[in-house]
C-alpha cells in the first residue's frame, strides 16, 4: 500500500505559486507571439526577394530577346492579366 505524504500551504505561498505560473504562462505567450510575427516577416521577406529576382530574370530575358520574343511576352503577359482579372471579376459578379 502506498501511502501519501500530506503537506499544507499557507494561502501566501499558493498565491506566489499561482502568481507565477500565470506569470510564466503570460511570458511564454508573448514571446510565442513574437515568434510567430518575426516568423512571418522572414517568411513575407522571403517571397519579396524570390519575386524580385523572378522579375529580374524575366526583364533580363526580354531585354536580350528578338523583338518577335518580345512581342510573344507582351502577349502572354496581356492573356496572364486578362485570366486572372476574369477569374476575379466573375465571383464578385455572382455575389450580386
Amino acid at each position: 500500500m502506498i501511502q501519501f505524504l500530506s503537506f499544507s500551504l499557507s494561502p501566501g505561498r499558493l498565491c506566489t505559486i499561482v502568481a507565477s505560473i500565470v506569470t510564466l504562462g503570460t511570458a511564454a505567450l508573448v514571446a510565442l507571439a513574437a515568434a510567430a510575427v518575426i516568423a512571418a516577416t522572414y517568411v513575407l521577406s522571403l517571397a519579396i526577394s524570390a519575386i524580385g529576382e523572378l522579375a529580374h530574370v524575366i526583364v533580363a530575358t526580354y531585354n536580350h530577346a528578338d523583338p518577335l520574343v518580345q512581342l510573344f511576352w507582351i502577349i502572354a503577359l496581356g492573356y496572364l492579366t486578362f485570366r486572372i482579372v476574369k477569374s476575379q471579376v466573375r465571383p464578385s459578379l455572382k455575389a450580386r
